[in-house]
């Protein structure tokens, strides 16, 4: 288990760095190596996830159901303990009381708001374009990340290693997305007006009636779709250079009826 964590962490950031090198130079030599390695790193992180499934099978050898439990309450226990932790350090470095600055967290993620403290620090300039500001905030969110924000998120795992008197720190976050906008609707429901995801991009601007690909949704794509709350599939095409076909048809409310 831990030769192939440690294999995924290895590929997942070969690829980041194959996506920045493609988004830099616009080669397509690093197409093909973001693949490769997102295939890799997707292969182990999937192996890993279902680890804790066949654990929780009763025909399963190593089943045991207590460690099962135990994998379940440990993630919602670390993600309360940081969630916690921040919200006391963004209030004391912000000089607030009370206020609760991660607006959600989901199984591995916080999603926290920054916008008194972009207010507060980032001015915007006499007749600065929204582009030009909105180009500075994000990257001094990614500084704040790098140089405040992690070191933060791994000093407080690390404490908390230290209170459950855990055999070694195996806890780690790193910032993902920055977006100025986001809606919330249910777990794992939401959007985001992202302007970045890990990897700077430069983003075409868009009309309505434009269509628009994801080329890359981790595993939230067909792997782990599912009809729950009645949501019907959606239609999946297949592209080759300049042909598509269809391979699975858009499905309809009344199938699921």
């Amino acid at each position: 288990m831990q030769m192939m964590y440690d294999d995924r962490t290895i590929y997942k950031k070969k690829m980041l760095q194959a996506k920045q090198q493609y988004e830099d130079t616009k080669d397509a030599k690093y197409l093909k190596e973001v693949s490769r390695y997102n295939n890799i790193q997707m292969a182990r992180k999937i192996s890993l996830n279902s680890a804790y499934g066949a654990i929780g099978n009763e025909w399963f050898r190593y089943y045991d159901l207590r460690i099962a439990e135990g994998i379940t309450t440990s993630g919602q226990f670390s993600i309360r303990w940081i969630e916690k932790s921040l919200n006391v350090y963004l209030n004391k470095l912000l000089k607030t009381e009370g206020i609760d600055y991660v607006i959600a967290s989901d199984t591995d993620s916080v999603y926290i708001t920054f916008d008194k403290l972009v207010n507060t620090v980032l001015k915007k300039r006499t007749d600065e374009s929204e582009d030009s500001y909105r180009s500075r905030a994000v990257d001094f969110l990614d500084r704040v990340a790098q140089e405040k924000i992690e070191p933060f998120i791994d000093k407080s795992y690390q404490a908390l290693a230290s209170y459950v008197g855990a055999y070694e720190q195996k806890m780690q976050m790193a910032r993902e997305v920055i977006a100025d906008k986001g809606i919330w609707t249910a777990k794992k429901r939401y959007i985001l007006n992202a302007y970045t995801f890990g990897v700077y991009k430069k983003y075409a601007k868009l009309k309505e009636g434009d269509y628009v690909c994801i080329t890359n949704c981790g595993a939230y794509g067909r792997t782990l779709s599912s009809n729950y709350n009645m949501r019907p599939f959606i239609e999946e095409i297949v592209v080759n250079n300049n042909k598509y076909k269809t391979v699975r048809k858009r499905q309809k409310i009344e199938n699921l009826i």
